[in-house]
């Protein structure tokens, strides 16, 4: 068991193994992959005004000034009659509030309460009225000037180049999809092939007839997060009740393009609108290349509608309407930004596929990838075993290095993710465990020596000892730990000492043991008394009388 857990071989295997599991789950360590892909979107982010694109934003400054929202839409119409009326008109307008219900009208109501009044007074004959009044003319005329939703209507109408939102609930797969209105099918597209669809639609919320009828385009503005809640891609196309819907941006670009819906080729995995094409994912989704915050030309609601901002600003540019005022409008966790609105995510997407700037998944990444892991664990399992540790970390260090550089090069260059942390995690957990596994068999075979050599030590010691060669026999048990058995015979080797009478080396045993244990017996006493004797011996006494004073040396230590 203990050679199995040792063996480095074995842990590069299982290792191997672990790092294709996670690789072909998506699991564990694709949330380091992710972390490293939002490092690599940070610095391929562009700062470059995109001209083409500009966003008019509802922001705290125009609730502040106009009111608390929602706001009547005569507004959101006095805004789409400005800018199409403007000699130089944006070539489309994305106006991405959607407006699903009518709008409450206390107003409206009253006027049909005194007009059912007044019909009920005249039909009993309760209320004289002089001939030929136009009455009710007149409250029909003042319901329809207070009807916000009819002016947007006729606004959209009027511009003929107006995209509305629309929103698709895919939570409830099991549920029977219900038809969707004529005025949404008829912005439906037929793929040229059919695949495994990821996102299938179980309900629907579109815009009002009222307003539907009069857009050009119609798109969903559904957003998916990945399992850490960030936004990375963008899902050109819905399937619901068997018909392709594309998104609200996607619907963007192909009215600013003047291309029709049969114009829109998709085919397995791509799709055509005029010369632009897109590959997407076995999922139809495409990754999304942010750009800087600063990317786009934005103005406030407010300053526009006040003629604070020049028509020529938005001539023959994509304009996009939406909510950026906190607590109104919806804000995505992105790769470069932590709040990002709705509509610059929008922004984004049309950005990306005016300028074909995407971030790609290859068709060879796959193939690339599992290379870069078997790499990785052909140098753990048989290479990184066998190399001294100076040579074995510069090595492993090169390698993290060159499967970081090849992820890096590949994103900034070409747009093109390959995912190289799966191969770098294997290499830094496998160099991890390989060197530990090496220093505690080193630290094992250490402690070994050590305890042999210390069992030498002692037999040396015990066998100078017996000869009486004590110097030698101290110096070897001074290579010994001092523990209690050391003791004892370190305690011995004091007394022969004290019995040749090298009095000044008995002390230094003494000393030896008080170090650890003062205590010890009664070294304590006998080192005191020892160094009298010592000093006793130093003493130049003359031959006759030196027995006597040696005698009563030996009587003080007794």
């Amino acid at each position: 068991m203990k050679k199995l857990l040792t063996s480095k071989w074995l842990w590069g295997v299982f290792l191997f193994f672990t790092t294709l599991f996670f690789y072909f789950t998506s699991s564990g360590i694709e949330t380091l992959e992710l972390k490293f892909y939002d490092f690599r979107q940070k610095i391929n982010s562009d700062e470059k005004k995109k001209n083409e694109i500009a966003i008019i934003n509802i922001d705290d400054e125009s609730i502040s000034r106009i009111g608390r929202w929602p706001w009547s839409r005569d507004k959101i119409s006095d805004m789409l009659l400005w800018l199409s009326s403007a000699p130089a008109r944006p070539s489309i307008i994305g106006l991405n509030i959607l407006f699903s219900e009518k709008e409450k009208n206390k107003g409206i109501d009253l006027a049909q309460k005194v007009k059912q009044e007044y019909v009920k007074l005249k039909k009993e004959k309760k209320l004289r009225e002089k001939k030929n009044t136009n009455f009710v003319e007149y409250i029909d005329q003042i319901a329809e000037e207070l009807d916000s939703d009819k002016k947007l209507s006729s606004a959209i109408r009027q511009a003929q180049n107006i995209v509305l939102p629309m929103f698709f609930a895919t939570g409830n797969l099991m549920a029977k999809p219900q038809k969707a209105p004529q005025w949404v099918k008829k912005f439906a597209l037929k793929p040229l092939s059919r695949g495994n669809y990821l996102i299938e639609a179980s309900d629907i919320i579109s815009p009002l007839e009222i307003f539907a009828s009069s857009a050009v385009g119609i798109g969903h503005v559904n957003v998916f997060t990945e399992s850490d809640g960030t936004v990375r891609q963008e899902y050109p196309f819905i399937s619901y009740d068997g018909e392709f819907y594309p998104s609200f941006a996607f619907e963007m670009v192909r009215n600013h393009l003047k291309r029709s819906t049969d114009e829109i080729k998709i085919g397995k995995n791509t799709v055509r609108i005029g010369k632009f094409h897109l590959q997407l994912s076995e999922a139809y989704s495409m990754l999304v290349s942010f750009n800087g915050s600063n990317a786009f030309n934005t103005y406030s609601f407010y300053d526009v509608i006040n003629g604070k901002v020049v028509p020529e600003a938005f001539a023959g540019k994509i304009v996009l309407i939406g909510i950026t005022a906190q607590g109104l409008g919806s804000l995505y966790v992105t790769p470069i930004v932590k709040n990002m609105p709705a509509v610059n995510f929008t922004a984004n997407i049309i950005e990306n596929i005016l300028h074909s700037n995407f971030i790609v998944r290859p068709p060879w990444a796959f193939q690339l990838e599992l290379g870069l892991i078997l790499l990785a664990a052909a140098f753990i399992i048989f290479l990184l075993p066998r190399l001294k540790a100076l040579t074995g970390a510069i090595i492993s260090g090169l390698l993290l290095a060159s499967f970081v550089g090849v992820g890096i090069y590949f994103f900034l260059s070409a747009g093109q993710w390959i995912k190289t942390m799966y191969p770098s995690f294997l290499l830094v957990a496998g160099y991890i465990v390989i060197v530990s596994i090496r220093f505690f068999t080193t630290e094992r075979k250490k402690e070994v020596i050590e305890m042999s050599a210390i069992e030498t030590n002692k037999m040396l010691g015990l066998s100078f000892q017996g000869q009486g060669m004590l110097d030698l026999a101290f110096e070897k048990f001074r290579l010994c730990p001092l523990d209690e058995p050391l003791m004892d015979l370190l305690y011995n080797l004091a007394l022969d000492f004290e019995r040749k009478r090298q009095y000044n080396k008995a002390v230094a045993v003494y000393e030896h043991i008080a170090a650890k244990n003062q205590k010890y017996k009664d070294i304590a006493t006998k080192i005191e008394l020892l160094k009298k004797a010592a000093d006793l011996s130093l003493i130049h006494i003359s031959e006759p009388t030196r027995p006597l004073y040696i005698s009563y040396a030996v009587f003080c230590l007794k």
